[in-house]
């Protein structure tokens, strides 16, 4: 991983180089890596039994290398100043993603807390019909008697479609008498 430190000393490294651009220059069994101006030598290169490998081309690299080092410096200086931006980016979208989670979670909470105090209202006035019912009221007429209801309660859903049966034929009759 390049650090901070190393990548600094590879800056001034390039900065104290001559200037460049460099170009590599064949003559003869020599290869020299000059200065823009030809007038300054920066290394020289012996082809024959010295040279190791290809010296034209090692040559070539280390002339570009004038040009390419601070470019490529400058494009991870460029990536990490990107990145820490994103990095920031990234911490201020989950931060605010958790704020809307929590109140997404407190509005749940509530509304859940509130549906089950309705609830419990509804329960309660479900029994109370089914109770006054089942000692033979009516609720749209007290002087009516009504049979009783004798049927056993097993689940709230089946009080529910008992007593919305019950009500809607019991109101015809009722509001039927009550034009007589």
């Amino acid at each position: 991983m390049l650090t901070g430190r190393r990548l600094q000393a590879i800056k001034e490294r390039a900065a104290r180089a001559t200037p460049g651009p460099w170009e590599c220059q064949v003559k003869g069994v020599n290869t020299t890596i000059e200065a823009q101006d030809g007038k300054k030598w920066i290394a020289q290169a012996v082809l024959g039994t010295y040279g190791v490998g290809n010296v034209e081309a090692n040559a070539a690299c280390l002339a570009h290398a004038r040009d390419d080092v601070p470019t490529l410096v400058a494009e991870v200086e460029r990536q990490r100043t990107e990145h820490a931006a994103l990095a920031e980016q990234l911490r201020q979208t989950i931060a605010e993603r958790d704020t809307l989670s929590q109140r997404a979670m407190r509005a749940a909470q509530e509304r859940y807390v509130g549906s089950e105090r309705e609830n419990v209202r509804l329960r309660a006035l479900l029994r109370t019909m089914y109770e006054g019912l089942s000692r033979g009221y009516c609720l749209w007429c007290d002087d009516t008697p009504l049979p009783t209801l004798r049927v056993p309660i097993q689940t709230f859903e089946q009080v529910l479609r008992l007593l919305t049966g019950y009500l809607v034929r019991r109101s015809q009759f009722c509001r039927r008498r009550a034009r007589v």
